[in-house]
């Protein structure tokens, strides 16, 4: 059986190569690295400033909704109140009875109408009048 021998001076040679491939594999990840981060923070740059001008874009849409709704609720409001002086109806009486806090019963007793129309009114009336 032969075998291999290996003199110092070689194995040294041998250990400043692998390290010297390593150091350079080194170099190689962190310049790779600096340049993928380079460019991810030109990207964000980028994409936070649009994001800023439709942010302000949407910013400005909803003023102006908030600003068209304004008066049709209004109006809306002005035409609930004016059927319910208009129609004397048994629903409408029920609903200005329960704006004035009257109880369900009393609700059902004064307009003709069951109890539970007169609960559901009621209902209606308190979750339209808390938002």
């Amino acid at each position: 059986m032969s075998a291999i021998v290996i003199s110092w001076t070689q194995l040294i040679v041998l250990a400043v190569v692998l390290v010297a491939v390593y150091v350079a594999e080194g170099l190689w990840f962190a310049n790779r690295m600096n340049r993928r981060s380079s460019t991810d923070v030109k990207v964000q740059n980028g994409s936070h400033e649009l994001m800023r001008q439709e942010l302000n874009a949407l910013r400005k849409e909803v003023q102006q909704i908030k600003s068209g709704l304004t008066p049709v609720s209004i109006g809306v409001h002005h035409q609930e109140s004016a059927k319910l002086t208009e129609e004397p109806s048994a629903y409408n009486q029920a609903i200005v009875l329960a704006r004035q806090g009257l109880d369900p019963a009393a609700v059902a007793a004064g307009c003709g109408i069951s109890r539970g129309e007169a609960e559901l009114i009621i209902a209606l009336y308190r979750s339209t009048r808390s938002s």
